[in-house]
């Protein structure tokens, strides 16, 4: 009766003809945000239909759309105010660097999404989980700049059977036996019809959040009010849906319960492989998110029909996101979020509604901070310079009826995005394997480029709080498994127990490239299996030929199996120094400082670190045989062929092959010049010559010590030279090794074996120079990305190269840039901290700013950047909303009569989530 009164109510002041607000071709936003659901699994393709029908086949996909801090409460704070996590200061669920009384002591509520646009003339609902603090003790006051905001109230917030709310500050009540998804559901239909009956006419934004997918919580009361115990489960599904889904099977893609985990940080190389109970636990969990997702399904649904239902279908867009990833069973995890992995930083992106092309996909990053700046864009309002994002590009996928001033995605607007920064501070705790002990310095930061161009390539750098690296291809190793600073690893036998007892991490490369003793297993574990198929070359005199000859590529490295003849390390070290190869000449390695090093084609120092003998020749003392291992399908020899169809190495490939027919035998390698920048491989010749074991490793290391002694480096310089030099050889001698092998294994024999080894050998180096320049970019990058604000975080390569010119990483690769990448301090943690410290994240750019610059705001007008702000603040009120405002009447839901107030123990409770008054009042002040 109360519901058809207000109808009554709000049609006759309609009848008298209230003047609209409503602007021109203002429209409207849904935006569903769940909790917690994958892109990598596939779940919303497997168990949301009506979803993918409604908004993908009608809409547009983002297919890589990513959060910038894997975690919910930070994530949905940086979706509202469309900033990173390092410039909110909100980095956890709870306190004292999260939860809802620093969310409310950092002011975030009075400059966010649902202000700007009261400010901009809407109405703005929001129903469904706010964040986890949010509590039966704190909902009041409510978050600022919302009409209307009836959240779930913990410890309520994940019970699917037993939901509490609380409206605009209310006292919450509960509502026994219901779904929770399903009064989710009926409350937001109840906000989209009051919102669409609004005398006044005003467009609205109505975000609805649905707990699922994730995990069930239930607290245990005494009848005083204090905490028994908290219980965590999977998810529970409607009852209607308990049997659906159940042949639904987990992915299982490679990394799953990955067996190799020698590149990864420490912790991860700690973890046990999952048993197979843990897989059929986890097998159990994927199906249960899967059908708590149904009714998740069916709200969409129902709001999409009402939509149609109201005639609103031509003037809002609706949009479906989640608030992280999540992952189940790779890299040896359990189920959970926050690290910088695929599966936790992917999230999926729907997003339908007028002037949008059906169906079409966008293939540019986009990240959960382009929200807030897009719905501003479309609203015709103005965009505070405050925004981290940047509107998505809609208009290249429009169907040409977008509102002329939203040329973001256009041509005129200028190169998409193709980088994106990612962060996180605090513990990884496994949500279902909890034999699993949680890791309390999962402190990251990261930076993910891909190419939006169709080129297929695509990187991401992450550096961990330990000081440990890693970097992927996420084109050709879209699962993370390779990380390229360091090479594969066996996981049984000798090299497993190496790498296993080291804990060594990588460091820069222009320092290390690869750790050592890394190097030391991971060669050996390479060549093991190719030992059968070693490749005898005649030694004497063949040796030498075949020395001389690679060395034009200045990578090849000969062994000697019997030591004979005083030591090959030693011997091999001497001839690279002081000895040039094949009339191609080398100096001492004497390039790493700051000169050129030898004589016809040595290569001069690059940025801070040098580079190496371009004619550099080995050879090897006594009467051995060289040996080549490798096999063609995998180890560093696939490395190198995955990089040589990167644009950089197809690049090289053809100046080689540009080169072949010239007079000079060594042009076809020598032309390219990252491969002229050849590795000091000899030096590895000891080690390789005794596999596994140290007294080899330590005959490198001090042959390597005597060059850098020839050299006349001395102290901590010469001993990071000889690291570095036993590294880069083991690396370079892996992919010699891997063709002589491919060699023998087609019969070829002498001259030919020799040109293999020689090609070989350059393909190994150009990787090599490669890497190095691509990782001091990604430096460079993250370093920016850190630590940036406003603009310069969608723009980072303007604050790099301030004259312009450079907009993505393929750019700033050209060789003319090697020196001012060489001299960025990279990004860098003190130690490791479970929050924010700027004085323990060091970065050159922290503060930096674009070039003084006029933008294009959303409304089609040029203001300078500080005029923007203006405009902002001119919105007045807290958040940008209006000081005054009518209010909006608002329909109750039918499934309101089954609400009852809290019983007195939740009332008493002094404690939720663990936390107490007396703690929470110390976070506050």
């Amino acid at each position: 009766m109360l519901a058809l009164a207000v109808l009554a109510a709000i049609a006759a002041v309609q009848a008298q003809g209230v003047a609209s607000e409503r602007k021109p071709n203002q429209p409207s936003f849904i935006l569903v945000l769940v909790d917690d659901l994958d892109a990598t699994m596939d779940s919303l393709g497997t168990a949301m239909p009506a979803t993918n029908l409604l908004l993908r086949d009608r809409g547009v996909t983002f297919a890589h759309h990513l959060v910038t801090t894997p975690i919910c409460c930070p994530s949905r704070v940086n979706l509202l105010r469309g900033q990173l996590a390092h410039n909110t200061n909100f980095t956890d669920v709870l306190g004292p660097h999260g939860g809802y009384a620093k969310f409310k002591a950092l002011g975030l509520d009075r400059d966010w999404l649902p202000g700007w646009l009261q400010g901009a003339g809407y109405n703005t609902l929001y129903t469904g989980k706010f964040i986890v603090d949010y509590t039966i003790r704190n909902y009041s006051p409510p978050p600022a700049g919302w009409t209307a905001f009836d959240a779930s109230v913990h410890p309520f917030t994940f019970e699917y059977y037993c939901p509490a709310f609380s409206l605009n500050g209310q006292p919450p009540r509960m509502y026994p036996a219901q779904y929770i998804t399903d009064v989710l559901a009926a409350k937001a239909g109840a906000m989209l019809r009051s919102a669409a009956a609004d005398p006044r006419g005003r467009p609205f934004f109505l975000q609805v959040a649905p707990a699922a997918p994730h995990h069930s919580m239930h607290y245990d009361y005494a009848s005083n009010g204090s905490l028994i115990s908290r219980h965590w489960y999977p998810p529970v599904p409607a009852a209607r849906h308990w049997e659906e889904l159940s042949g639904a099977a987990l992915p299982r893609p490679p990394s799953f319960n990955e067996a190799d985990l020698g590149g990864r940080p420490e912790w991860m190389r700690a973890l046990a492989r999952l048993s197979p109970a843990n897989e059929t636990f986890l097998e159990e969990v994927f199906r249960l998110r899967l059908r708590s997702l149904r009714a998740v399904d069916e709200l969409v649904e129902g709001l999409v029909s009402l939509v149609d239902e109201l005639g609103l279908a031509n003037s809002t867009y609706i949009a479906f996101t989640s608030d992280n990833g999540y992952h189940e069973g790779v890299h040896r995890f359990g189920s959970g979020k926050t690290t910088p992995y695929e599966e936790d930083l992917r999230v999926p992106l729907l997003l339908a509604g007028p002037g949008l092309r059906p169906g079409s996909v966008v293939n540019t990053s986009t990240a959960h901070i382009d929200i807030a700046p897009t719905l501003l864009a479309l609203a015709g309002a103005p965009l505070p310079p405050s925004l981290d994002g940047t509107p998505l590009p809609l208009a290249a996928v429009s169907d040409g009826s977008l509102p002329p001033a939203y040329t973001y995605g256009a041509p005129e607007a200028g190169p998409p995005r193709n980088q994106l920064g990612a962060e996180f501070w605090g513990v990884w705790d496994d949500e279902s394997i909890h034999s699993h002990a949680p890791y309390r310095n999962m402190t990251w930061r990261a930076v993910r480029v891909l190419r939006s161009d169709g080129a297929g390539e695509g990187y991401k750098y992450i550096v961990h709080c330990s000081g440990e690296y890693e970097l992927y291809d996420i084109v050709r190793d879209p699962y993370e498994m390779t990380n390229l600073l360091m090479l594969p690893t066996a996981t049984s036998g000798a090299s497993a127990a190496l790498v296993g007892a080291r804990a060594v991490r990588p460091v820069r490369l222009d320092e290390v490239l690869v750790p050592a003793a890394a190097a030391a297993g991971s060669v050996d574990s390479t060549l093991a299996a190719a030992d059968a198929a070693a490749v005898p070359v005649p030694s004497s005199a063949s040796a030498s030929s075949f020395a001389a000859t690679a060395g034009a590529g200045g990578a090849a490295v000969a062994v000697s199996t019997n030591g004979g003849g005083g030591g090959a390390g030693e011997a091999a070290a001497t001839r690279l120094g002081c000895e040039g190869a094949g009339g191609g000449g080398a100096g001492c390695d004497a390039g790493r400082a700051d000169r050129t090093a030898g004589a016809g084609g040595g290569a001069a120092a690059e940025g801070r670190r040098a580079g190496r003998g371009a004619g550099a020749g080995t050879g090897a003392s006594g009467a051995g045989e060289v040996r080549a291992a490798g096999g063609s399908g995998g180890g560093f020899g696939a490395v190198v062929r995955a990089w040589a169809r990167t644009a950089w190495g197809l690049a090289a490939t053809a100046r080689r092959a540009a080169a072949a027919g010239s007079a000079d035998p060594a042009a076809a390698v020598t032309a390219d010049p990252a491969a002229a920048t050849a590795t000091a491989a000899a030096v590895a010749a000891g080690m390789l010559a005794a596999p596994g074991g140290s007294a080899g490793e330590a005959e490198a290391v001090a042959a390597s010590r005597r060059l850098a002694s020839a050299a006349e480096l001395d102290g901590p310089a010469a001993a990071a030279a000889a690291e570095a030099d036993v590294a880069e050889a083991a690396m370079a001698d892996a992919g010699v090794r891997q063709a002589a092998a491919a060699a023998a294994a087609a019969d070829v024999h002498g001259a030919a074996a020799e040109a293999a080894a020689a090609a070989a050998a350059a393909e190994a180096a150009a990787y090599l120079e490669w890497l190095r320049r691509l990782r001091a970019r990604l430096d460079g990058l993250l370093a920016v990305l850190a630590v940036c604000g406003g603009e310069a975080c969608s723009r980072p390569f303007e604050v790099l190269h301030p004259e312009g010119g450079v907009h993505d990483l393929w750019a700033a690769m050209d060789e003319r840039y090697d020196d001012l990448y060489g001299s960025i301090e990279p990004f860098a943690f003190g130690r490791c901290l479970p929050y924010q410290d700027t004085d323990n994240e060091r970065s050159p750019f922290r503060g930096a700013v674009l070039p003084a610059r006029r933008r294009l705001e959303a409304g089609g007008r040029l203001v300078a950047a500080a005029a923007g702000a203006g405009a902002a603040a001119a919105a007045g009120g807290a958040g940008g909303q209006a000081a005054e405002r009518p209010p909006l009447p608002l329909l109750e839901s039918e499934v309101e009569e089954w609400a009852v107030p809290l019983p007195k123990k939740y009332v008493l409770a002094t404690e939720v989530y663990g936390d107490n008054v007396v703690l929470e009042a110390m976070w506050l002040a």
